[in-house]
């Protein structure tokens, strides 16, 4: 009988060892639960168009300058069209100067969808266009370009740049991302 005592307590204890060792491990039926946490993300917030332009003026009615901005190189003989007709988009547009070491707008403009318009008396110099899409707030600048008169026998020859201004690819000129800072 000690025989059959001695293995029913090595049962005893190997069913218990078995028991413990089951009840650590977890069971492999049940998923693992995660647990996760919301995290709000800003949202951009929407283009608003202002009432008026950045300096509190109203937008004019058709394309030209808008009132208050200073207006500078109109010493010249040359023009600078800029040709919003193919957009149906409003612009607020700068001519800016970049002939010496820092870059600045000598000409403010307001140009409705679908309308051109033209800076007369542009000093000679290096120019680009930086504008904003008054539809969707976007940036753009173009390229430099050069403004250029020379003296001829009979007279002056001065330049008549037109830069058109598309939102689709092949424009006249490559345009540019911009950000607030230059603009």
């Amino acid at each position: 009988m000690s025989h059959l005592m001695k293995n029913w307590w090595l049962c005893v204890v190997a069913g218990l060892i078995i028991w413990i060792w089951t009840k650590d491990k977890p069971s492999s039926s049940e998923p693992a639960v995660q647990s996760y946490q919301a995290v709000a993300v800003p949202l951009q917030p929407k283009y608003v168009r202002e009432a008026t332009a950045p300096n509190g003026q109203p937008w004019p009615v058709s394309a030209g300058y808008i009132t208050d901005y200073p207006r500078a190189n109109e010493n010249g003989l040359s023009t600078v069209t800029v040709d919003n007709s193919q957009n149906d988009s409003d612009v607020f547009v700068k001519l800016f100067s970049l002939s010496n070491q820092d870059a600045y707008a000598v000409r403010v403009f307001f140009i409705p969808a679908f309308d051109k318009f033209t800076l007369n008396k542009v000093t000679p110099g290096s120019y680009d266009i930086r504008y904003q899409d008054l539809g969707n707030g976007g940036l753009s600048r173009s390229e430099g370009f050069s403004i250029e008169e020379t003296s001829t026998y009979d007279g002056t020859q001065y330049s008549d740049f037109t830069m058109t201004l598309y939102k689709v690819q092949d424009g006249n000129m490559q345009t540019y991302g911009l950000s607030e800072a230059e603009f």
